[in-house]
């Protein structure tokens, strides 16, 4: 195959993580103030580096959602959250992609949602589970910005790859 496909997902998920990245900053003053009248300085440095970190885990985090993008590439999709996880998936384990799903869908222990705390947009399913984290996977959701084209790329490579093996 060689060519590499990518799709986006950063212009759905980051403004989740920027509303979280604010709300850490408001706590983070407020709590600075709090605490150097109750506490003083010293206590109060410490729980700023502490959200400070958190605030630059967090800006890293919107970043990464641009820089690492899903990617298909000889014959393996690689679903990504940043730089926080990245599950390589074989196309001929792409079992079906759903056309509706619900909250206990993606509640369920065998899905892996890759979506955060944003309503996905794709939701396909493994023929063969995959194991996360002592878990055993057999349905990825996540929030693709273009969740057609990624389905239909997917669909036609799928397609494609099925057609080139031979039968027996």
């Amino acid at each position: 195959m060689g060519s590499e496909m990518v799709f986006t997902y950063h212009k759905k998920l980051s403004p989740i993580v920027g509303v979280v990245l604010a709300l850490a900053c408001v706590e983070t003053f407020v709590l600075h103030i709090i605490a150097v009248a109750y506490w003083g300085w010293k206590v109060a440095i410490l729980i700023g580096i502490a959200d400070l970190s958190l605030i630059v885990m967090l800006v890293q985090m919107i970043r990464s959602f641009r820089s690492c993008p899903i990617t298909v590439r000889d014959g393996i999709v690689t679903m990504r959250t940043g730089r926080k996880m990245s599950v390589p998936i074989a196309l001929g384990n792409i079992a079906a992609f759903r056309s509706s799903w619900s909250q206990d869908d993606i509640k369920a222990r065998h899905v892996l949602n890759l979506a955060l705390a944003v309503w996905p947009t794709t939701v396909f399913d493994l023929k063969e589970p995959i194991s996360r984290r002592g878990k055993s996977i057999t349905t990825i959701a996540h929030c693709v910005d273009e969740p057609e084209n990624f389905q239909r790329a997917v669909r036609q490579l799928i397609d494609s790859h099925t057609r080139e093996l031979p039968v027996a």
